[in-house]
């Protein structure tokens, strides 16, 4: 739900919908779809432009990959970590 909200541009709407699907997730032990739902909500947070959020968000996503060693995402989630902490900084 919340990446259709995202889609449409209500990315605070969003971000309500995937705090709402963590603990669904989290009870599921499913942690590829945590780290999506981190990710998005990351994504939706940079859009917002509330970078500091975004680098929270980002973490949380770190985290997760690192647990499924998965180096592609990992590069990815720091390359993103970085733009928002750049952004964050001007």
């Amino acid at each position: 739900m919340g990446t259709s909200y995202s889609r449409i541009g209500r990315n605070a709407l969003a971000i309500e919908y995937y705090f709402m699907s963590i603990p669904a997730f989290e009870r599921a032990n499913d942690l590829q779809m945590l780290a999506e739902t981190y990710l998005q909500m990351g994504r939706s947070y940079d859009i917002m432009e509330m970078f500091d959020k975004s680098v929270d968000a980002y973490q949380k996503y770190i985290d997760l990959l690192k647990q499924e060693n998965d180096q592609k995402a990992l590069n990815d989630a720091y390359n993103r970590i970085a733009m928002a902490l750049y952004h964050n900084k001007r």
